[in-house]
């Protein structure tokens, strides 16, 4: 459990993603979120939250504040390589926006469903919720 909650707080974060063409700013903000953190990039991560955001793993009860999320990539980082993360914008809003999200790690795959709440442009918080222990529901291109 230790090592999935480690996998999950790292694939939050960075990654090589797949995600929409085109999306307003928060889809924008989105996609570099993506990016980054299937790069792991966690400096770069950071400037894309609010000082007091925010991540709920919910299937395993835990939330991560933005300083304890960005110290969890260097560990990400090592779980990701060689791996992947893509996403589809399923909704969003002028705040906030949602995500189904395919992790494609070297062992395993995870789908999960991802909410994410906005303040100045910034993610404040960010929920994921485990939706399958593969990627088999994730839309096809």
């Amino acid at each position: 459990m230790k090592h999935r909650l480690k996998l999950l707080a790292a694939a939050i974060a960075g990654c090589v993603c797949a995600g929409p063409a085109s999306a307003g700013l928060e889809g924008d903000l989105l996609s570099r979120w993506y990016s980054l953190l299937g790069a792991a990039n966690g400096p770069a991560l950071s400037g894309l939250m609010a000082s007091n955001a925010r991540v709920e793993l919910s299937d395993l009860g835990v939330t991560q504040t933005k300083k304890e999320f960005i110290a969890s990539m260097a560990e990400f980082a090592a779980a990701i390589h060689g791996g992947s993360i893509r996403y589809k914008l399923e909704r969003e809003s002028a705040n906030a926006a949602v995500a189904l999200v395919c992790y494609q790690f070297p062992a395993n795959d995870m789908l999960s469903r991802e909410s994410f709440t906005f303040a100045r442009g910034l993610v404040e918080r960010s929920v994921q919720y485990k939706v399958a222990d593969d990627c088999n529901q994730f839309p096809s291109q």
